[in-house]
């Protein structure tokens, strides 16, 4: 008994730094949030309103709350459809038809946006495409281009382009290891019994890798519900809001309009949704597979 209050102090006191910071930076915030929550600020001081917050936003009263949910989720289906593409390129990496140094190549030059800051990939997109130094100052000589920013009509899909290009190297990654773990003896077998490529890949390969793929789509959904820089960064939310994300448009009331108890709700609000969808995903999915 005493051996073992001696190994749960001694184990307690090595994880007391990362105690101390997750409670300082995580916990602390997230319960601050859900009080704040409960209360209407304004610059000039703050009141208690209850669940009027939580009817406000859930209710639909806020119309760029609306927006910034439907686009959350549009950005996070276009995240998870990426994992087709990663599923083609990781089957041509491991592949016999592209050699090994051609491979190692591909991988560098698709995981360069996955060390590279979301405000860097930004601002090189944006740069890219400027019509003063960019594309589309070559493109205007001979046809008038509006930028996708400006437009009501491109400017999520300019938005959900930079997240396709940062998430499909990470994506590719994980299906590409996930393929190199595979066990050969059902490939073989496959092939002694007579099987094309595709109908290895389709009933073979595939449902040997399901587990990734799954846990690939439901997690860029999640994560797409703390999307921020790519929106501040490429359209600042517009035109009109058209192009804003849920985290975006509740940072924009928290540091702009001081709207304390909004951004808070929003936050909680996303947190119930992240949660919810992780139990659901190891409840339904994540347990059938494993």
């Amino acid at each position: 008994m005493v051996t073992r209050i001696r190994n749960l102090g001694i184990a307690l006191l090595l994880m007391s730094p990362f105690l101390g910071l997750y409670t300082l930076f995580t916990l602390f915030p997230a319960v601050y949030a859900v009080y704040y929550s409960f209360y209407k600020t304004t610059p000039t001081g703050e009141r208690f309103v209850g669940l009027d917050n939580y009817r406000y936003y859930l209710l639909g009263q806020d119309s760029r709350f609306v927006q910034g949910m439907r686009n959350t989720l549009i950005y996070g289906l276009f995240s998870a459809m990426t994992i087709g593409l990663a599923l083609l390129i990781a089957w041509l990496l491991t592949s016999p038809y592209v050699n090994e140094r051609t491979a190692n190549l591909i991988r560098m030059i698709m995981l360069l946006p996955m060390i590279i800051p979301w405000v860097a990939l930004g601002m090189s997109l944006n740069q890219s495409t400027s019509s003063v130094i960019g594309l589309i100052k070559y493109f205007n000589d001979n046809v008038d281009i509006t930028h996708p920013a400006a437009s009501y009509e491109s400017a999520t899909w300019y938005v959900a382009s930079l997240l396709i290009w940062a998430s499909l190297g990470y994506q590719t990654m994980m299906v590409t290891s996930t393929l190199k773990t595979l066990p050969s003896d059902y490939i073989d077998a496959a092939k002694i019994d007579g099987a094309s490529e595709w109908q290895i890949f389709r009933h073979v390969t595939l449902p040997l890798i399901k587990n990734i793929i799954v846990f690939s789509i439901v997690n860029a959904i999640i994560l797409a519900f703390n999307i921020f820089d790519p929106v501040a960064t490429l359209t600042g939310g517009g035109p009109a809001w058209v192009s804003t994300s849920v985290a975006f448009y509740a940072g924009r009331q928290l540091m702009y309009a001081y709207n304390y108890g909004g951004a808070c709700t929003m936050g909680v609000i996303v947190i119930a949704i992240a949660l919810t969808a992780s139990i659901l995903q190891y409840k339904f999915i994540y347990k059938r597979i494993v």
